[in-house]
């Protein structure tokens, strides 16, 4: 089976990236509006410090209120991400974004479906690592350029589970 083509890849983890945020802002409404409110307040008291020539506000109160919301929102998301991507991957070897660009995951050693085990390790090795502070975002950006010089096409979490994404038949 031929290997996906990166920028099929890529196309695909935009849908489902979509899809997962638009999904999880929707669950997590109450707590953006958390957010949004903290953030209007704080700059309601900066400008008006601005505008009487006084220092502005304190910021670690702010910091302080909204950082129990974003973790809250950052749960939320990747519990979404688990409960969209993990089944999907396992039951049809494609997420909404692969079935659109005609992709699909599938084990490394032969073909056919992946296993539960391999769905979660893809899952953990693309969303966990990538939410660890300090070196999430290092790692997500290694783990997406991982396929330009990989012969297989694998990113890391491809790796760690012992996928690949084929072109789908």
């Amino acid at each position: 089976t031929p290997l996906a083509g990166r920028w099929r890849r890529l196309g695909g983890a935009l849908i489902d990236g979509i899809i997962v945020t638009a999904v999880a802002a929707l669950l997590g409404a109450s707590l953006i509006s958390a957010i949004t409110d903290d953030f209007r307040q704080y700059w309601d008291q900066a400008t008006a410090a601005a505008q009487a020539g006084a220092n502005p506000p304190d910021s670690t109160t702010f910091i302080a209120n909204i950082t129990p919301e974003l973790l809250k929102l950052a749960l939320l998301q990747l519990l979404v991400a688990a409960v969209y991507e993990i089944p999907l991957t396992k039951l049809r070897g494609q997420t909404l974004g692969k079935m659109a660009l005609g992709t699909r995951v599938r084990p490394l050693a032969h073909e056919g479906l992946p296993t539960w085990g391999q769905a979660v390790l893809r899952w953990v090795g693309y969303r966990v690592i990538a939410a660890i502070p300090q070196i999430g975002s290092f790692y997500s950006l290694l783990d997406a350029l991982w396929i330009f010089w990989d012969p297989r096409r694998q990113t890391l979490h491809d790796k760690i589970a012992r996928t690949v994404v084929a072109r789908k038949r």
